[in-house]
């Protein structure tokens, strides 16, 4: 696992064992704290999956240069050829559709393969998106029987929300996205900036996409 905030971790450790339930003590969990792309970058490791759980990619968030083609490079590069990867992606609600099509069309630029799918997250109160991406393997190949075979055999209790049709939960509205993508230098990017009419209010202010050349 590797995260920039070890303070982050630390207050997890200590208030929320009811989630991590000692998972971070596990003898086969290795913690890194530094910038994401700074240890991808510099790690000789091949990886089966490489799961993405960013920030949003505010304008001068951390986590910013970690939606691009070319960190999605270095992601492809630290995969197994069979390997595959997981990135949250923005709600992918009907009014916000925009960063999830973004992120989609960026990784079909680095990846021959690129699923995006959705899940209800009740605390955001909205369907949020997810992409998977890899060289080789496309999970929309996967019949709901053999998934739901692979879980029998590996995982002893009953998973609460995912299972074959789960995995297919997948509108053909969300699959279709726009033209458009991300590198470096043109990061999708929105931010909240202070209602001068109100200023106990914030707005939510997107900075217009442009696509890269």
């Amino acid at each position: 696992m590797v995260d920039i905030d070890e303070e982050v971790i630390n207050i997890c450790r200590r208030f929320l064992p009811s989630f991590h339930q000692n998972s971070f003590d596990d003898s086969r969990a290795e913690l890194h704290f530094t910038d994401a792309r700074k240890y991808l970058e510099g790690s000789e490791d091949k990886f089966d999956v490489i799961i993405i759980d960013l920030a949003d990619p505010l304008a001068k968030g951390p986590a910013r240069l970690l939606y691009t083609q070319e960190f999605y490079q270095i992601v492809k590069q630290g995969l197994e050829p069979d390997g595959i990867m997981s990135v949250q992606a923005e709600s992918a609600g009907w009014t916000e559709l925009q960063n999830f099509t973004a992120i989609a069309n960026t990784l079909k630029t680095v990846f021959p393969i690129a699923r995006p799918y959705l899940a209800y997250i009740p605390s955001f109160n909205d369907e949020w998106g997810f992409i998977s991406a890899s060289e080789n393997l496309d999970p929309a190949k996967l019949a709901p029987e053999e998934i739901d075979a692979r879980i029998s055999t590996r995982i002893s209790k009953e998973l609460k929300s995912y299972d074959g049709l789960t995995h297919f939960l997948q509108g053909k509205p969300y699959r279709a996205t726009n033209e458009s993508q991300t590198n470096d230098s043109n990061v999708h990017l929105f931010h909240y900036s202070m209602d001068k009419r109100n200023p106990r209010q914030y707005r939510k202010l997107k900075i217009k996409l442009q696509k890269s050349k």
